[in-house]
């Protein structure tokens, strides 16, 4: 019976709570759009350039078996 109790305040909650509020909040203003890393930025020149870009190398498997590594 406390489960019956439990449920129907849940249900009478959800149905008076003022959902319609939540939209009315306001919200911070979201700062400029910056471009990704490694991107030129005019007049910075302390950004972060970007990862370095890795030497071109032919893969090699671990282990040599009898089977072909497809």
């Amino acid at each position: 019976m406390k489960f019956l109790y439990m449920l129907l305040s849940i249900c009478i909650f959800l149905l008076c709570a003022p959902w319609s509020t939540a939209q009315t909040i306001p919200t911070l203003a979201l700062p400029d759009p910056t471009p990704p890393n490694g991107a030129p930025v005019e007049g910075d020149s302390t950004s972060f350039p970007g990862p370095p870009s890795a030497s071109p190398t032919e893969p090699t498997p671990q282990v040599n078996t009898i089977y072909p590594i497809y």
